[in-house]
């Protein structure tokens, strides 16, 4: 059926002059370009199927080939909206990032979160996290490979005062997050030499990620150990 449609948008250049160009550019660039997203090209999506239809139902009333075989053509749309409904049904229940939105979940209702922090101290990365799910907007901190851990510890109390009257003040934080299992114990450790962790949940990643990393293993799996933490 992608095919039919494409068939159809290249067919009516001509014709829809003002729609194909402009979209099938859109389209090609979005190809092209290194840091392409699917949320990009969605824009351009319903003019494509628009512009696709009417050229290939205009090809199709006059293709000889076409006309004599209809049983096909329902068939392989009927495949399509088969396939598209129940995948429709799977993936408009659930969603990526499973254990990003969970985590901030279970900070939003323990009732006690005023900051946290994300430890990645085993690699140069971080995560955006999505905040609102937290309940907090404070800036929290992220402990990351080349992090001078001890001295963010010393620093809390004079960064929590310096923006005391910000819109969003950096509060000290009284929970953790720890990404992954590398190196985990040590980690954990290393941390407690400067505040009292009490081990709160594990979240795992969701069903769903596990197959985009299956499928692509630059989609990332993050496991995440949530400790409740006081600094000393």
């Amino acid at each position: 059926v992608s095919l039919f449609l494409l068939t159809g948008f290249l067919r009516e250049w001509k014709r829809l002059f003002f729609i194909v160009l402009p979209i099938g550019f859109f389209i090609v660039f979005h190809i092209v370009y290194p840091n392409r997203q699917e949320r990009f090209i969605m824009p351009a999506l319903p003019f494509f199927v628009i512009a696709g239809v009417i050229g290939w139902n205009r090809f199709r009333a006059t293709s000889a080939f076409w006309l004599k075989r209809e049983k096909l053509q329902k068939i392989l749309w009927s495949f399509f909206w088969s396939i598209n409904i129940m995948a429709l049904l799977v993936f408009s229940t659930t969603y990526s990032k499973r254990s990003r939105v969970e985590a901030m979940l279970y900070l939003a209702n323990q009732g006690d979160c005023k900051n946290f922090i994300q430890e990645f101290s085993y690699s140069e990365g971080g995560t955006l996290v999505p905040q609102f799910y937290a309940n907090t907007w404070s800036w929290y901190y992220v402990f990351r490979k080349g992090t001078d851990i001890p001295g963010d510890f010393q620093n809390m109390e004079s960064v929590e005062a310096s923006t005391k009257n910000t819109i969003t003040p950096r509060l000290i934080p009284n929970y953790i997050l720890f990404y992954n299992d590398e190196d985990i114990d040590q980690r954990i450790q290393y941390i407690q030499e400067f505040a009292d962790l009490e081990y709160m949940t594990t979240i795992e990643p969701g069903w769903f990620d596990q197959l985009l990393h299956r499928l692509n293993d630059k989609n990332s799996l993050e496991k995440i150990r949530i400790y409740r933490m006081k600094k000393r």
